[in-house]
């Protein structure tokens, strides 16, 4: 199962509605995020809408910077939230883990 399907299955079943809206470009042979980080979006009643990057956990770091820059405008709406989620293998278990990442909003006025 992708990290994806892993993302999709957990969060239906924290009562979420989710979508998967990365595309495939079968022009380019490549995966295209929306706003270049989010695969997942997933809504659910009183909670901002909340947007998931998915990814393999040795890939957890730069898709967390990545993120970081290319999700502020989804963030900045203040309706949203944007997490980076990735699954593994803990020794001594028999399950997969979830390592979830907060992507935060960063004052811009301080990044200068």
């Amino acid at each position: 199962m992708s990290p994806t399907q892993r993302a999709l299955k957990h969060l239906r079943a924290m009562g979420y509605q989710a979508q998967v809206v990365e595309k495939w470009n079968a022009f380019a042979k490549i995966r295209v995020d929306l706003f270049g980080c989010i695969d997942i979006v997933a809504v659910r009643p009183g909670v901002p809408v909340l947007g998931v990057q998915c990814t393999s956990h040795s890939n957890i770091a730069s898709r967390f910077a990545k993120s970081l820059v290319l999700g502020q405008m989804w963030l900045s709406t203040g309706h949203a939230q944007l997490e980076v989620w990735a699954w593994r293998k803990l020794k001594g278990h028999k399950e997969l883990q979830l390592d979830r990442r907060v992507i935060p909003l960063v004052d811009q006025q301080e990044a200068l």
